[in-house]
């Protein structure tokens, strides 16, 4: 948006309509008669930093291993909302690395490298927000150069990086569509490739279950010469990504009163020797870790316990033995890749890891998970609240409630508190 006017000497006001300006940050820039810029000022449209969502629970303190009861409902909002619910141990998050959708789809998207606030969001904090915006609405103009700006020269392009597969017949492309057989689950999956024999893991028949291997064979095929590649561009990224240097280290402010709260307290003690037992180790029948389809047997006897996936003291599980499951007892019917020669292994696409809200009435697991409850997807209707249950584990303290989604029009993010005591 241009405007023309002119400017005596002295003070003017003027009103500047945002019905066609987004929610967010803009630029308002005063240039002289030739379109030199000569003064800036960053401000956020439509800033609004009242709660949308309200999050209630059944009482504020809870015991160990109890049942919490959590209500969502949007308040002065009409538009229906997709979020994501977390409960997590509240000193377990660096507020350093914590980026809340807010602040980060309307700041940090935009401005670069802002200063940690200690206080929690940086969108909520409005004192906070506006000397943010003070700081970054400084502009370097280089004259030369600003005259031969082009739009080629700012304008941004995306690219989505890439997830590919390709089958080859003695090292080179094929000529021809061949028919790949895809297996990450309980069900076998067809996808067709190209011409040239490649295809595209962004394909809802690739997608595979969290933790869970993918294999692609060639349907009635004893050629050897056929052979499956995979280039994962995501994963080279993030290798070449880990590899440069930090230009900034990003160093969160002390909020210690005096050295007094670094010391051990009086009723607290240190250890200081504690004993070691060494046994010997005996391998399991079925050997240790997952076997080739993923599935394992978690040290408390569970099939693919997701309160234990990755743990070193999970077993493979043993064709035809009975194991307990999301609360049932069922009979592993064993892993059905036998032979690699003829079966691609590779990662795939992982779908959503399903989390288990599990009622610990088991006495002998203990459950120290500083994460109780997480939905991905939860849909919030503005004319009824959600009402979600789960329990606390054996971790007392402060928990956090956090609620973070999105609208048509925008992002919401909200966060509740309650404390977990032994009784």
């Amino acid at each position: 948006m241009y405007t023309k006017f002119e400017l005596q000497v002295g003070m003017r006001s003027l009103k500047i309509p945002l019905t066609q300006v987004p929610k967010g940050l803009a630029t308002l820039t005063i240039t002289d008669s030739l379109d030199r810029p000569i003064t800036e000022r960053l401000f956020f449209a439509h800033y609004d930093n009242a709660e949308k969502i309200n999050i209630t629970t059944d009482k504020p303190v809870y015991g160990i291993r109890e049942k919490v009861d959590l209500s969502l409902k949007l308040q002065d909002f009409d538009e229906t909302t997709v979020v994501s619910v977390a409960v997590v141990q509240d000193n377990r998050i660096d507020q350093g690395k914590m980026k809340d959708i807010e602040s980060y789809t309307y700041l940090n998207n935009e401005l670069n490298n802002i200063p940690i606030n200690t206080k929690g969001s940086t969108y909520k904090d409005k004192k906070y927000l506006e000397q943010l915006l003070l700081i970054k609405g400084w502009r370097r103009y280089n004259w030369q150069e600003l005259a031969n700006t082009q739009t080629a020269d700012t304008a941004k392009t995306h690219q989505n990086l890439l997830f590919l597969g390709a089958v080859t017949k003695s090292k080179k492309p094929l000529t021809k569509s061949v028919a790949v057989g895809a297996m990450g689950d309980d069900r076998i999956k067809l996808v067709s490739t190209e011409e040239n024999g490649t295809f595209d893991f962004n394909n809802s028949e690739l997608y595979t279950a969290s933790g869970k291997k993918m294999f692609f064979f060639l349907n009635n095929n004893t050629d050897p010469s056929y052979r499956f590649t995979v280039a994962n561009q995501l994963v080279e990224t993030s290798e070449r990504i880990a590899k440069l240097p930090r230009l900034e280290e990003k160093l969160p402010t002390l909020t210690l009163v005096d050295n007094s709260d670094l010391f051990i307290k009086s009723t607290e003690k240190a250890i200081r020797l504690k004993e070691v037992v060494i046994s010997e180790k005996v391998k399991p029948k079925g050997g240790f870790g997952p076997n080739s389809c993923g599935d394992y047997v978690c040290p408390y006897g569970i099939l693919n316990c997701q309160n234990h996936y990755g743990d070193p003291k999970n077993t493979q599980p043993i064709k035809g033995k009975t194991y307990k499951s999301n609360g049932q007892t069922m009979t592993y019917n064993g892993c059905n890749v036998s032979d690699e020669s003829i079966f691609f292994k590779t990662e795939g696409i992982h779908i959503h890891k399903e989390f288990y809200a599990d009622t610990y009435k088991d006495p002998l697991e203990p459950a120290y998970f500083s994460t109780i409850f997480w939905n991905y997807s939860l849909i919030l209707d503005k004319d009824k609240p959600a009402n979600l249950s789960f329990y606390t584990s054996d971790i007392v303290g402060k928990f956090r409630v956090v609620v973070q989604g999105i609208s048509q029009n925008q992002v919401l993010y909200s966060e509740k508190f309650f404390e977990v005591k032994r009784k």
